[in-house]
C-alpha cells in the first residue's frame, strides 16, 4: 500500500460520492484501490450476532440502532478501539486477497481514537479527509437519497441524532489536526455545491496528498 485515506463526515454529507470520484480519478493515473466501510467490518466478523440478534442476514438490512447494540458488544470483547479493530482486520485480508493494492480507503472514521489507531498502524502513509456540509443540506441529501431502511429516518430524529454526531466529529477534528496537522495529512472539503463542484475539490486535494505522501 502506498496509501491509506481515511474519510469522516457527518451523516449525508457526501463522503461515498467523495471516496468514489476518488477512486476513478487515481484509477485514470493507474492507482489501484478498494474501500472499506468500518459499519461493514462490524458486520462482517459479527454476522452470526447480527442475525440472532435481530434476524438480518444482509448489510443492508442492518439499521443504525442493531449497529449501535453489536458496536457495545465489540468493544466490551476488544476495547474501545474494535471497530477500528476489526477494519484494519478486514483491510488486510483484502489486501491480501487483491494481491495489494495502492490505495485503501476507510469510510466511515467516527471517533477520535480510531485517528489514533490508523495513525499508529499505518503511520505517515495514514491520511484523513473530512467532508462537511450544513444541517439543512444533508437533510435535504438524507431524504432523497434510497440506501436501505437505515438511511429513511424523520426529519426529528436525524436533528436528535445529529446533536450527538456533532459532538463526537467535533472531538475526531480535533485529534486529526492535533496529530497529523491540517493541510499536511489532514484535509477538510466543505461539500454545499453541486457534484461537478466536489469533484474539483476532490481532484486539488488528492493532487495535494499525493504531493505530500511523495516528499
Amino acid at each position: 500500500m502506498k496509501l491509506v485515506l481515511g474519510v469522516c463526515g457527518l451523516p449525508a454529507s457526501g463522503k461515498s460520492t467523495f471516496i468514489n470520484f476518488s477512486r476513478e480519478w487515481l484509477k485514470l493515473k493507474g492507482w489501484s484501490s478498494l474501500s472499506i466501510k468500518m459499519s461493514y467490518a462490524l458486520f462482517t466478523y459479527y454476522k452470526n450476532l447480527f442475525e440472532k440478534k435481530f434476524g438480518v442476514k444482509n448489510y443492508k438490512e442492518v439499521k443504525r440502532h442493531m449497529f449501535q447494540k453489536i458496536g457495545d458488544v465489540a468493544r466490551n470483547e476488544l476495547g474501545e478501539d474494535a471497530i477500528a479493530i476489526l477494519t484494519y482486520r478486514l483491510l488486510n485480508e483484502q489486501v491480501m486477497k487483491h494481491n495489494d493494492v495502492d490505495v485503501v480507503f476507510i469510510d466511515g472514521i467516527r471517533d477520535a481514537g480510531e485517528v489514533k489507531y490508523f495513525d499508529k498502524k499505518f503511520d505517515d502513509i495514514f491520511y484523513l479527509v473530512a467532508i462537511e456540509a450544513s444541517l439543512e443540506i444533508r437533510l435535504k441529501r438524507a431524504a432523497e437519497r434510497n440506501e436501505g431502511e437505515k438511511d429513511k429516518l424523520q426529519k426529528e430524529e436525524f436533528i436528535q441524532r445529529d446533536v450527538w454526531e456533532q459532538e463526537k466529529y467535533q472531538k475526531t477534528i480535533n485529534m486529526a489536526k492535533k496529530i497529523l496537522k491540517e493541510n499536511k495529512r489532514f484535509f477538510k472539503i466543505t461539500n454545499t455545491g453541486t457534484k461537478t463542484e466536489l469533484e474539483k475539490k476532490t481532484i486539488e486535494t488528492l493532487k495535494t496528498i499525493l504531493s505530500n505522501l511523495k516528499s
